[in-house]
């Protein structure tokens, strides 16, 4: 006797036509269905609010003295049930039809798990829970550092090199500890934003939660990645931040993050002699930083002025490339 088709719960009528006689349907249904794909982190210190152009030196500065190292400029799944076999009473809701061996059959009905509302919310969850770890993390290494200097002494030193000696030892200590949680919590970070990259169904993309979630997710991984120095991993991150809505769009310290990002990739393509890469990463810098000091100060603030003829001159060596 022929083994019966089992067809998974949630399928509509049509499709469950499809799959028992008129199989001619299921390319329709595959050249319908396209998954979303969803839409294109600091204790940092407050802005600075005189009226010089902000960190001119680092910006401006002979890329020579440049120092990518330095720290003066950067202060800142469950949508299965388990496999089932047989038809189960008539009054279950779900009667045994969703096994999971249904799907690699049939591979159009894959898309409808994909874009569903179940499977895109426990991803959603999986997402939050990852950055919940992260911020335990982070805390985490908050708290063993706060209990080294707690126990930290120099009572039994006789000498100031001694001293000294100990002092350089705690802080040491103090940077293994949170280097050590740091790079934890941006391991959850990171599968946090694979999980919310996974994301297709679009009610669930367009609902705050979700924005605010990948927002916050994106926020700390910046943080955690400029205080480890690695700039460069920085810049889509942050252009994915600024492409979760206006609002988000006008944030100042965004664009001056960044243009802190585009100012080291001119550096290390100047150091690298790669002229067409320094001049596209020069005019995003300067970009970003006039659109800092007008979302910071305003277009008619003196801030905004001095820093707009200090880009002009900055960009004079190739005035082609700036419009």
């Amino acid at each position: 006797m022929a083994r019966k088709a089992r067809i998974p719960a949630r399928v509509s009528p049509l499709i469950a036509a499809a799959i028992c006689g008129a199989s001619l349907l299921l390319p329709g249904i595959s050249g319908q269905l396209s998954a979303q794909e969803p839409t294109v982190e600091t204790n940092s210190p407050e802005t600075r609010t005189d009226t010089s152009p902000p960190e001119t030196e680092f910006f401006f500065g002979d890329a020579q003295r440049f120092d990518p190292n330095g720290a003066g400029y950067l202060e800142r799944e469950a949508f299965f049930h388990d496999e089932t076999s047989g038809i189960a009473e008539e009054n279950d809701e779900n009667a045994g039809w969703d096994d999971q061996d249904i799907s690699p059959l049939f591979p159009e009905l894959r898309i409808l798990d994909e874009v569903s509302v179940e499977r895109s919310m426990a991803r959603l969850r999986d997402a939050r829970n990852q950055y919940l770890e992260a911020r335990r993390e982070l805390r985490l290494g908050e708290e063993r550092v706060g209990r080294e200097r707690e126990n930290f002494s120099t009572a039994n030193a006789r000498y100031d090199w001694e001293r000294h000696d100990l002092r350089m030892a705690l802080e040491r200590r103090e940077r293994q500890i949170e280097g050590t949680h740091r790079n934890e919590a941006i391991s959850h970070l990171v599968r946090s934003m694979r999980l919310l990259d996974q994301i297709q169904n679009p009610g669930v993309l367009e609902s705050e939660p979700y924005l605010e979630l990948k927002a916050s997710v994106l926020r700390e991984y910046v943080k955690q990645q400029f205080r480890a120095r690695n700039l460069d991993l920085c810049v889509d991150a942050l252009e994915d931040y600024m492409a979760l809505g206006p609002a988000r769009a006008q944030e100042p310290e965004a664009h001056r993050l960044l243009a802190t990002c585009y100012r080291y990739r001119e550096v290390m393509a100047e150091r690298m002699r790669d002229r067409e890469n320094r001049l596209e990463y020069k005019r995003r810098k300067n970009e970003h930083l006039l659109s800092y000091a007008r979302l910071r100060f305003g277009e008619d603030s003196t801030e905004f002025q001095v820093l707009s003829r200090r880009v002009q001159r900055d960009m004079y060596e190739f005035p082609e490339a700036y419009q």
